[in-house]
Parts: structure tokens; C-alpha cells; sequence
């Protein structure tokens, strides 16, 4: 937004911003008890895997006050990740008192767009209203989510706010919700392509190296059970001399517990801490396999692509919009690994001139959509600002 030449501030739950900065952090108005309670309390009505944060997690308590102490006048307000953070009675107070003529709500998964789980798993129930939520373990829980459905939404219609999503898969499902958002926009988070960039020095005659990551392995949405039968299913179709001298499997930040799961002996490394750690691993690869069941990325499904690497993964997230089959990758049933190892067969018998080729493709299907130029260009033509 400086870059533009745009004026704005960000306001965040956590940090410690220098003296000066444009960034503003709340201090910690969570006490321990009201912490230990909001965990106990989706632990008690809500199953893990929906991620129901925004319903049983609390806003900060002095929010007003805080937002009152700031000398800024907004035109506009985006929020962001605000789970935990700012209520939605928070934002009818932000359009009601704040100086800001339009609200956007940028939305990194389901969370706004639904009564409160981040991921849904193929419930639509958030295109009416929420009631019988499957999120949910008991009758309470469920009348909890559909009256915090009911009130979000009528403040979402007053308040007139637009959704901006982060590609047309998350699209498909925010179109299906019956909050009402005035309108829903296309944006696609923004990859710099000068940190990811193509390993010049790549070949494609020796060793191949599948990447394999994830935030959290122990999270099974990400699919990590999946991917070890897929690799088991690859080495029963692949001689073994043939896997051991020709193929590799390469694993950053992975514990000693997950390790012990893996039959086919693979490489583990140190999780990346840092957008150019990260990119060096995958400078080391030459196709990325991503097994998440339910999600609306993963970034690492993109910044492979631009890195130069294939990318292999269901059919979910962002791999619908930017996999383009047997050009720059290959799409899966959700769940099918037996799938995901015979495209990984099918790339391991492509030509050196052929992976090659598709390395390039990876890195051209992603660039024009995805580079931080681009992403700008469409954030500020949503906003109105150009």
C-alpha cells in the first residue's frame, strides 16, 4: 500500500512494533483464565478438525478503547486473520464509529464466510444457517453456532461488506453462504517471485527429489497418512534398486515420532524459519506433493510452482485453480493415494527434456496471476483506489 503511495496502518493482536512503525499491537487483555476457558470450551462443544476458533475463542476485551487511542482516520478497513482478535460486534462498532466509508473482509479460509469453522469438510450447512452444525458435539453447541450465525450475518448486511477471497475455489464456497456479503471479489495472495525463483542449475538426468511439506504434520487435514501410503504404493511399484538409486524423498521440520511412520527411507532436514530458507529447499527438489484434504491453499502448492517445481495434490484448494494437468502438475481424488503415487510414476518416466519443460510451465502458470506486482494491481482496483 506505501508502495503506492497510500497511507495505512495495521492494526495486529500480537508484536512488538519499533518506535515509528505503521504497525500497532494490542497488549495482551486475555487473562489465564479466560484462555484456559475458551480452550476447554471447543474442546467440550466442537470437534478438532473443523477448527471452530471463531466461535470459542474470545475478542480482546479492550478493543475499543485501543482503536479509540489511535490518531488515524480510515477511509477503508480490511480485515484479515481476525479470529480471536475482533468480534463481529466489533466490526458493526468499526461501522458505526470508525471514519471508514467501506469495509472488506479478507478471507485466508472458510472463517467469515460461515458460523465459525475454518474448514467445513463439504458441509454446506453455512448456505442457510448453520442449525444441526456437524462441527458440533452437543445441542448447545449447535443452538451456540446458529445464533452466532444468525447475528453475524445481520451485521454483515447492515454493515455492507464486501468479501475478498484468496482464489476461485474459496469463491465457489463463499458463494454458497447465506451472510450476505455485498459483494465477493477474487484476489490472489501474492508470491514474490524474485525469493521463489527457478534452480538454474536443476537436473533432470540423475536423482529426483520429492518434496513433501506441511505447517503442522500432526494435523490431519494435511494429509500426511495419505502421503505416506502414496510413497508406500510407489516403492511396491518401483524396484527397489531402481527407487533407492533414482528417487528421493525430502521432508523438512518432521519429529522423531513421524519419521518412525515412514517405511521407504526418506531425508529429513530442519523446518525452514524464513521465506529464503524455504526456498532453498525447494531449490533442492524437483516436484512437490501436496496431500491436503481439506484446504484453501496451500501457499506451499503455489510457491512451488513459482520455485520451478511440478506440484502433485488432490483435487482440493488452490491446486483446482492453478494445476493445469500434465502441464505444470497433476490432480488427485481427494483421499486417493494409490492416484498420487501413479502420477508420481507417470512424472518419474518423463524424459529429462520433459520434466524440464514442465519445470517451466510450473513457474509461467503462476507468475502472471500470483507475483507481488500483480497482487497489488488487484487489491487496489477491489478497493477502488485505482
Amino acid at each position: 500500500m506505501r508502495k503506492s503511495g497510500i497511507e495505512s496502518k495495521m492494526l495486529v493482536r500480537y508484536g512488538a512494533p519499533s518506535e515509528g512503525s505503521d504497525v500497532f499491537a494490542m497488549s495482551d487483555s486475555y487473562s489465564f483464565l479466560s484462555k484456559g476457558l475458551s480452550v476447554v470450551k471447543r474442546k467440550l462443544h466442537f470437534k478438532d478438525k473443523y477448527c471452530a476458533y471463531e466461535v470459542s475463542d474470545p475478542a480482546v476485551d479492550n478493543f475499543y478503547e485501543f482503536y479509540n487511542s489511535l490518531d488515524f482516520e480510515p477511509d477503508i478497513i480490511v480485515l484479515h486473520w481476525v479470529s480471536g482478535f475482533i468480534s463481529h460486534k466489533h466490526i458493526e462498532w468499526l461501522s458505526n464509529h470508525s471514519t471508514a466509508k467501506k469495509i472488506f473482509w479478507f478471507s485466508m479460509d472458510m472463517a467469515p464466510f460461515t458460523g465459525g469453522c475454518h474448514y467445513s469438510w463439504g458441509c454446506e450447512g453455512y448456505g442457510s444457517s448453520c442449525k444441526q452444525c456437524p462441527a458440533t458435539t452437543n445441542i448447545l453447541a449447535s443452538k451456540l453456532v446458529s445464533n452466532y450465525f444468525a447475528e453475524k450475518a445481520q451485521i454483515i448486511q447492515k454493515c455492507d461488506i464486501d468479501l475478498i477471497v484468496p482464489n476461485r475455489f474459496v469463491e465457489s464456497q463463499a458463494k454458497l453462504s447465506a451472510l450476505g456479503f455485498s459483494d465477493i471479489h477474487t484476489c490472489y495472495l501474492p508470491i514474490d517471485s524474485n525469493v521463489f525463483s527457478v534452480n538454474q542449475t536443476r537436473e533432470f538426468d540423475k536423482e529426483i527429489v520429492i518434496l513433501f511439506g506441511a505447517a503442522n504434520f500432526k494435523n490431519k487435514r494435511k494429509g500426511l497418512q495419505e502421503f505416506i501410503k502414496a510413497i508406500d504404493y510407489l516403492s511396491e511399484q518401483v524396484p527397489f534398486e531402481s527407487m533407492a538409486e533414482h528417487v528421493k524423498v525430502l521432508i523438512p521440520g518432521v519429529s522423531e515420532e513421524i519419521r518412525r511412520l515412514f517405511k521407504f527411507d526418506c531425508e529429513f532436514i530442519e523446518y525452514a524459519n524464513s521465506d529464503e530458507e524455504l526456498s532453498n529447499i525447494y531449490s533442492q527438489a524437483h516436484i512437490f506433493v501436496s496431500t491436503s484434504l481439506e484446504d484453501s491453499g496451500p501457499m506451499m502448492v503455489v510457491e512451488a510452482l513459482m520455485s520451478g517445481l511440478p506440484v502433485l495434490s488432490f483435487s482440493t484448494g488452490i491446486a483446482k485453480d492453478v494445476i493445469s494437468e500434465g502441464d505444470n502438475g497433476y490432480c488427485s481424488p481427494i483421499g486417493d493415494s494409490k492416484s498420487v503415487a501413479e502420477n508420481l510414476i507417470t512424472y518419474l518416466n518423463l524424459t529429462p527434456q520433459e520434466k524440464r519443460d514442465m519445470s517451466l510451465c510450473a513457474r509461467n502458470s503462476v507468475i502472471e496471476k500470483m507475483d507481488v506486482k500483480k497482487h497489488s494491481e488487484s487489491f487496489l482496483k477491489i478497493l477502488n483506489i485505482i
